[in-house]
């Protein structure tokens, strides 16, 4: 099947693009809430461990 009848390929890959270089910032700032709160979890079971 011949897609580029369907879509324009250059403007749905250009679309693709934006979407991902919008969406990466906002998710390396999710896993680095993430990171920092399993480190606190951690942390806070090592305290009451001791």
């Amino acid at each position: 099947m011949n897609w580029s009848s369907y879509f324009n390929l250059s403007d749905l890959q250009a679309k693709m693009r934006q979407t991902f270089e919008a969406h990466v910032p906002d998710h390396i700032k999710h896993t680095e809430t993430i990171c920092s709160y399993l480190q606190t979890i951690e942390k806070i079971q090592k305290e009451l461990d001791a």
